[in-house]
């Protein structure tokens, strides 16, 4: 099995770089892909999605316990690496203590005929289906569905997170995609595509940041009232 990945990233101030979102491809001998979207109203929440997506990317099937796991790993690890020190800002203190937030998507493409996800938050999957259509949306089918409040994973986690931890499977074949993209994209494709519109054909034709870039600001163009966001897309095509 070939899997290609392309991720295109842009933020919300229009540059290329940002510093809450992390991505993760490798194998685990399944194709796997995690994005973690750190919330960014929360302290050092790029470096928490960071340890999150490391933490997943080494558990070889990650649901139930092995999921709690790497949540409990990837919290431990930003604790220790961003404790401020005593000299620092009351306010950094303060932030620290109620820790990072963040959302969390894991694909795995077991094989071109077989994948399963897993998910905490906001982050959405669309598969695509070669020459067909009707396209699956999980774990949201509509842009009304994206919560103003989700729950998030935490760097201060005290319960256990497996209850609400969504999951997913389902059939496949060579010649289909698969988008994985943070909420602010996510909400504003869907939006256009219920407004008339095919943003699918621009997604699929994707070559680079330039284009990447352009697709974004027609978005803001087509729906004015769309919030401005960070916003991270991983494209992958099952060969």
């Amino acid at each position: 099995m070939r899997v290609t990945s392309t991720t295109f990233q842009l933020g919300k101030d229009g540059s290329g770089t940002q510093d809450r979102y992390a991505v993760i491809i490798g194998r685990t001998p399944a194709v796997r892909v995690l994005i973690a979207d750190g919330a960014g109203t929360t302290y050092r929440s790029g470096e928490f999605a960071e340890e999150l997506c490391r933490a997943g990317s080494k558990q070889r099937a990650l649901s139930g316990m092995t999921f709690d796991k790497a949540v409990r790993e990837a919290a431990a690890r930003w604790t220790a690496a961003n404790r401020p020190s005593r000299k620092s800002p009351w306010w950094e203190r303060k932030s620290y203590t109620k820790g990072a937030t963040a959302a969390f998507l894991c694909l795995d493409i077991v094989s071109p005929t077989r994948w399963a996800a897993r998910a905490v938050g906001d982050c959405q999957l669309v598969v695509e289906p070669n020459g067909v259509k009707s396209r699956r949306l999980w774990p949201f089918t509509k842009s009304t569905d994206f919560p103003k409040l989700p729950l998030l994973l935490s760097a201060k986690q005290r319960v256990i997170m497996t209850p609400h931890l969504m999951a997913t499977r389902g059939r496949g074949r060579r010649g289909w995609t698969f988008y994985v993209m943070t909420d602010g994209l996510a909400e504003g494709v869907l939006r256009m595509s219920e407004h008339g519109l095919d943003p699918w054909k621009s997604l699929r034709a994707l070559s680079g940041d330039e284009e990447f870039e352009d697709f974004v600001e027609n978005l803001y163009e087509v729906l004015p009232d769309h919030k401005r966001d960070d916003m991270t897309l991983v494209r992958l095509e099952v060969l």
